[in-house]
C-alpha cells in the first residue's frame, strides 16, 4: 500500500520543480551561476529515494546476478569523472541520473506497467494544462499555492521570458511548472504518446494535446503532427532524425529562421568541444566550462552560457565517442529494431532534441524520459 501510495505521487508531482537550489563554486562559470549546475534538492527526490528504499533490498539481489553490467557502469561513470573538466558538477549531475536509474530499476522490479501510472499520469498533465490556461489569460504567473509546485514568477515584463508576438501584440508564452514552454511541451509530447499506448486515455490525451499547441513550441507541435500523422510508423524514421542536423547544415534556411539560428549558434563552438575532446568528452556539466573556454571574452555572458540546442550534439560533447558506442551497444543489447513502438518513441525524442537540450539538462524531462522508455520496453516484452 505504501508502495502505490509512494508512486501515485511521484506521477503526480512528476511535472514539479519545487525545490532548493544549493549554490556551491562549481554552479558557477565565467563569475556567473548557472541553474544546470546547481545541486538541487527537489519534493519529488525525497519520494524517489523512500521508493528506492522501500525496494532496496531487491535491487542489491538484482545488482549480484548481474554484477558484470554494474561494474561496466561503474567504470563508464569513473572513466567521465576522470576527465570532467567540472568534476563537482558532473558528480552531482551522475547522481540524478542514479536516482532515476534505481528508480526506473524499482519499478522493473516491482512489474510496474503504464496502467498502474495512467491516472497520476492524466491528472497531472491536466493540472499543467490548466495552469497554462490561467497563466495565457492572466499573461503572468499565478502564484500562492502554485508556488511550491515550482511555478516561477514570471509576466510580460520578466527579462528573457518566452513570448509570442502576433500583429504587433506581444503576448507570454505559458510556463505552467516548467523552466521554459518547450521543456512543458516535451514534458506534454511524452504524455500524449503514452496515452496513446492505452485505449482508456483519450480525453487525457486530448488534454495533452491542447498543451502542446498552447505552449507554442514550434518543435513540439510539428513533431506531435508528424506523430498523430504516424510517420514514425513508417521507414522515413531515419529522415525524422536526419532533419535537426540537415537544417543546421542548410545555412539560408537557418539565416531566414531568427529560432533557428539563435539554435544553431552554439554548434560551432560544440563542435570544437567535440573535436577537441573527442573519446572521453569533458563529463557531465563540464560543457559549460569548456564552452566558457572556446567563446569570445565579450561573449561569455548568462545568455550564452547555455546549452547548445541539440541532445545529441551535447551528449557527445559531454561522453565522447565511448558515450557513442556505449549507447549504440545498448540499443543494440534490447533488439531496438524488433521493438516498433520503443523505435517509435525514439525516433520522435530524437527529432525534438535536435532542436533543444531539456532531454539532458532538466529535471522533468529527463525523468518523463527515462519512465516512458521503460514502460515502452516493458509492454513489447
Amino acid at each position: 500500500m505504501i508502495l502505490r501510495i509512494l508512486l501515485f505521487s511521484i506521477i503526480l508531482f512528476l511535472p514539479t520543480q519545487f525545490g532548493k537550489h544549493f549554490w556551491i563554486p562549481s554552479s558557477y562559470v565565467g563569475g556567473f551561476r548557472l541553474d544546470y549546475l546547481s545541486p538541487t534538492l527537489y519534493f519529488i527526490d525525497l519520494l524517489i529515494l523512500s521508493y528506492i528504499l522501500l525496494n532496496i533490498s531487491r535491487i542489491f539481489n538484482y545488482f549480484k546476478l548481474h554484477f558484470s553490467a554494474l561494474l561496466w557502469f561503474l567504470a563508464f561513470i569513473t572513466v567521465n569523472l576522470l576527465f570532467s573538466l567540472s568534476p563537482i558538477a558532473s558528480i552531482y549531475i551522475w547522481l540524478r541520473w542514479l536516482l532515476y536509474g534505481l528508480f526506473i530499476l524499482s519499478l522493473h522490479l516491482q512489474k510496474i506497467r503504464l496502467n498502474s501510472i495512467i491516472i497520476p499520469l492524466s491528472v497531472s498533465a491536466t493540472l499543467i494544462v490548466a495552469m497554462e490556461v490561467i497563466q495565457i489569460l492572466r499573461q503572468s504567473s499565478i502564484g500562492g499555492i502554485f508556488y511550491f509546485l515550482g511555478e516561477r514568477a514570471v509576466n510580460q515584463s520578466t527579462p528573457q521570458v518566452a513570448k509570442l508576438v502576433n500583429s504587433g501584440q506581444i503576448y507570454l508564452r505559458p510556463y505552467a511548472t516548467f523552466s521554459h514552454p518547450n521543456s512543458l511541451a516535451g514534458f506534454l509530447l511524452l504524455s500524449l504518446f503514452l496515452f496513446g499506448l492505452s485505449s482508456k486515455t483519450k480525453i487525457a490525451g486530448f488534454v495533452s494535446l491542447v498543451g502542446i499547441c498552447l505552449s507554442f513550441s514550434k518543435t513540439a507541435i510539428i513533431t506531435t503532427l508528424l506523430y498523430l500523422l504516424e510517420v514514425f510508423k513508417k521507414k522515413v524514421v531515419i529522415l525524422c532524425v536526419l532533419i535537426p542536423l540537415s537544417l543546421f547544415l542548410v545555412k539560408p534556411i537557418v539565416d531566414r529562421s531568427g529560432s533557428l539560428m539563435a539554435r544553431s549558434y552554439l554548434i560551432t563552438p560544440t563542435l570544437d568541444i567535440i573535436q577537441k575532446y573527442p573519446l572521453f568528452g569533458v563529463g557531465l556539466g563540464g560543457y559549460f566550462t569548456a564552452l566558457a573556454r572556446h567563446l569570445p571574452e565579450n561573449q561569455t555572458t548568462p545568455s550564452m552560457l547555455q546549452p547548445v540546442h541539440n541532445s545529441i550534439l551535447l551528449l557527445l560533447s559531454e561522453t565522447g565517442l565511448l558515450g557513442l558506442i556505449s549507447l549504440i551497444y545498448i540499443l543494440n543489447r534490447i533488439k531496438i529494431w524488433q521493438r516498433p513502438r520503443l523505435l517509435e518513441l525514439i525516433t520522435l525524442v530524437t527529432l525534438v532534441g535536435g532542436f533543444d537540450h531539456y532531454w539532458v539538462t532538466l529535471p522533468q524531462n529527463k525523468l518523463i524520459l527515462m519512465l516512458s522508455l521503460y514502460l515502452v520496453y516493458s509492454q513489447s516484452t
